[in-house]
């Protein structure tokens, strides 16, 4: 079966399964997740949360490693203070590991910025993704896992292979950092790209001017009462 760099890894995957089923193989990218509405309600409780009234941020990745990925945790805090100044019935909720917080730095304290890195659980963080307005994040598992539980999703790309890696059911808005290490790790291992882009230069294609247009969009367009 032929596995292609330019096609997307669900496809690749139904094609081999094809390549043996006896049965034609329908293309459904539909995501189906194990989730109870008052365990998400719980969650949402616990952390101090209302629906739809948060923007979910994840300004680290690759488990704290040296990844190209990464846009600038510095635009990810101007954005999250423009956002809070803009929206007085907005949060803005900080999500990731413990390992994640050297990258993301100090933030000042807002009474509604929440950061949960290295607080939750991977179900406890499905929760939350669940019922945010928007969610936020670069080329990782959160983006999946965010796109899976229907949570609109932001995603910030560049070096990666988008191709590849992007969901396809829907409900996400891509941007690009389309400089000389756009795609680069098609070509090149994760590795060498953060050697080669050290710090956020692979990211800087995309400014917080840019994801904040995105994100009123969204906002306004969806949710604008809750918010008001």
């Amino acid at each position: 079966v032929p596995w292609f760099n330019w096609q997307n890894d669900i496809d690749s995957y139904l094609n081999l399964f094809s390549a043996v089923s006896s049965k034609p193989v329908l293309r459904n990218y539909e995501t189906f997740t194990a989730f109870s509405k008052p365990v998400s309600s719980k969650v949402l409780e616990e952390f101090g949360l209302k629906k739809h009234c948060y923007v979910t941020m994840q300004p680290g990745a690759a488990d704290g490693n040296p990844t190209p990925k990464r846009w600038d945790p510095a635009s990810y805090r101007e954005l999250a203070f423009d956002l809070l100044n803009s929206y007085p019935g907005l949060q803005v909720v900080i999500l990731g590991s413990d390992v994640d917080l050297p990258t993301i730095g100090e933030w000042p304290a807002h009474e509604r910025l929440i950061n949960l890195c290295g607080r939750t659980t991977l179900y406890e963080v499905a929760g939350i993704l669940k019922d945010a307005a928007v969610t936020l994040s670069g080329d990782s598992g959160l983006m999946h896992l965010s796109n899976a539980v229907r949570s609109p999703t932001i995603a910030l790309l560049g070096p990666t292979n988008y191709v590849k890696n992007l969901p396809l059911n829907g409900d996400v808005y891509p941007l690009f950092s389309k400089n000389e290490s756009f795609m680069c790790m098609t070509r090149i291992s994760e590795q060498e790209a953060a050697r080669k882009y050290p710090g956020f230069s692979a990211m800087t294609g995309i400014t917080p001017y840019a994801v904040r247009e995105k994100i009123d969009e969204l906002l306004l367009k969806r949710f604008v009462n809750e918010l008001e």
